[in-house]
Parts: C-alpha cells; structure tokens; sequence
C-alpha cells in the first residue's frame, strides 16, 4: 500500500510542476509592484519561453480622437509613453475609462519607427476603437491597411 501511495504522490507533484513550468513560460506575468490596475498584459510576441510583453494603458488625451498610452516592462519601469489617434479618423473615444483589450493588441499590429527604431503596437480598445501612434499616423495606416489586407482605399 505504502507504494501506491508514493506513486499517487509523485504523479500528483509531477502534474502540479508541469501546470506551474506552463504558468511560468506561457501564462500573464505578476503585475510588478507600482503597475495600477488600469494596466493590462500585453503580448509583444508569441507567449513562450523568450515573453515579450507589455503593461499597457491609455488615457484620453488633449483631444477627443487622441490618447496618451504607456507601455511599461515586466519589471515595472516605463518604456515608452506616447500619443495615440483613433483610426478611423475623428472618431471619439468612449466616454470613461479607456480599457485595452489584451486578446486583440500584440506585435502583429505594429509598425516600427527607423528614425526612433522602436516598435509601436497598434491598440486595440474594448469595443472596437483602433489607436495609432500619432507620430506615425500614416505609416500606420498603410501597414494596417495591408495586413489585413483591405480593398476599400484607407485614409
């Protein structure tokens, strides 16, 4: 008895160190100490052993089709702060809290800045409002256009 006992142990705490080895490569990291709420995870990448991710969360900003996003690391330093317009053109943000969707946002939807060489994810809000980065509207667009490969002119 006392075998079968050591086996139902051992494959319980092979099953549990399997489940956490899963957390700890592909699962949401802890949210680092200092990162509001109001942050969601974001991956920047496949979810996987080399996670590249994101704290993100936006505000609205001085006008009512723009935002100001931050980006912050897994650490819980700041990475990038900019200002976001809404595509289409002109179009409100919601009234309240702006809340990113972390299933739709991630580096798919991007478009990289030679003269910054950094990576601007396109964001995507709950209900449905696209945000880009308002230095590089335009380019932006063309990329988003293109990926999702549109027949409609994008403007």
């Amino acid at each position: 008895m006392t075998g079968r006992r050591w086996g139902i142990g051992c494959l319980a705490l092979l099953a549990a160190g399997g489940w956490a080895f899963y957390q700890w490569q592909f699962g949401t990291p802890w949210r680092p100490r200092g990162v509001d709420k109001a942050y969601s995870f974001v991956w920047l990448d496949e979810p996987g052993p080399n996670d590249k991710g994101q704290w993100v969360a936006c505000w609205h900003g001085p006008s009512a089709d723009s935002a100001i996003c931050r980006f912050v690391n897994q650490q819980g330093w700041l990475d990038l702060e900019g200002t976001y317009r809404t595509y289409p053109p002109s179009t409100a943000l919601p009234d309240g809290p702006l809340h990113v969707d972390p299933g739709t946002t991630d580096l798919l939807d991007s478009v990289s800045l030679r003269a910054w060489s950094r990576t601007f994810a396109f964001i995507h809000l709950a209900g449905g409002v696209v945000l880009f980065p308002a230095a590089a509207y335009q380019q932006s667009l063309l990329k988003y256009c293109e990926e999702r490969r549109f027949t409609q002119p994008c403007r």
